[in-house]
């Protein structure tokens, strides 16, 4: 089992840095945890899984109007691992 910290600050295409993992909710209320690609020439987004049993999509900005962001992930850890390391402190 695994957990993530998110950055909930970052919750907009403006706030979202290149290349970060963000979690976002679709407007068919699906979550997901993917990686922001963006174009710095036009209004195409990448939206890349770090899976690669999952291809990439390319969208327009205004594609994502109805999407939700929550933020960007900024650590994931390992339950197990973590734990171990705080009952040590």
């Amino acid at each position: 089992d695994s957990f993530i910290i998110i950055d909930t600050t970052r919750n907009s295409l403006d706030k979202i840095r290149n290349g970060d993992v963000v979690i976002f909710r679709n407007s068919n209320n699906e979550l997901f945890c993917k990686r922001i690609l963006k174009n710095a020439f036009d209004d195409d987004i990448v939206i890349s899984s770090d899976n690669f049993n999952f291809g990439d999509k390319k969208v327009k900005k205004s594609a994502l109007k109805d999407h939700v962001f929550i933020g960007a992930v900024i650590c994931s850890c390992n339950a197990k691992i973590f734990l171990n390391q705080i009952e040590r402190v």
